[in-house]
């Protein structure tokens, strides 16, 4: 979805139902709330059904709350994303240490969020009212960074400028048809990511939307930062 993976958290009183259980974050979701000790079912659909959740609308609904992590350490191919500084050609395991690729000028901001505390920001909103109906936006501020943050971030840990190479827009959607599988839809993410910004570009609408590290201040999270010193 453009670099942002969407879990759908169905809240009924203390029981818990997750819609895209057995996917790679939805993991740690089920995890998060069987820790939490709430009553967890995992909905696993069929190839037939497409839309559950407009399955579950048409006998009457439930209410719910829509979680948006936007990027989370490991990438659903499970390659570290984070800890690569988002070098996906490369398929680097830890950041580099010689050179790095920018998408673009480097400027667009993206989120980058640890898996755990996606779950327990997730977790948190069970049962809350201010999350009734509403998306639930993870972006702590901060892990709201561009791709030259990241670099500068990684460099200041290790003492040394890397070489950058700037990759241009044109550049990028030209080499994205003619990469091979999973490597076109990793280019693909860091274009929608680091070049048009689409988990930065629109401001919450209290209306509809609310942001997790602002509702629960209590929860520490895992800056990107704080994510990158593992590996000095």
């Amino acid at each position: 979805m453009k670099g942002i993976f969407v879990i759908q958290q169905i809240k009924m009183s203390s029981e818990v139902l997750v819609i895209g259980g057995t996917g790679y974050i939805g993991k740690f979701i089920v995890e998060g709330s069987a820790k939490s000790g709430h009553q967890t079912f995992a909905l696993v659909r069929e190839a037939s059904l497409s839309d559950p959740i407009k399955a579950i609308s048409q006998v009457g609904g439930i209410p719910y709350t829509y979680v948006t992590n936007n990027c989370f350490d490991v990438l659903m191919t499970n390659l570290p994303y984070t800890c690569s500084v988002a070098q996906c050609e490369s398929r680097l395991t830890s950041p580099p240490r010689d050179k790095a690729t920018i998408y673009g000028d480097g400027n667009t901001k993206a989120i980058l969020n640890k898996e755990e505390d996606i779950a327990a920001y997730t977790m948190r909103a069970i049962d809350d009212p201010r999350t009734l109906n509403k998306t639930l936006y993870t972006n702590p501020p901060k892990n709201i960074v561009s791709h030259n943050d990241i670099v500068a971030l990684w460099e200041s840990k290790i003492g040394k400028t890397l070489k950058k190479t700037y990759v241009s827009e044109e550049q990028l959607l030209k080499k994205i048809p003619e990469s091979p599988h999973p490597l076109d839809l990793l280019l693909a993410l860091n274009h929608a990511i680091f070049l048009k910004g689409d988990q930065t570009y629109f401001t919450i609408e209290p209306s509809f939307g609310v942001e997790a590290s602002q509702l629960y201040p209590d929860i520490k999270y895992t800056s990107v930062d704080e994510y990158l010193s593992q590996f000095v």
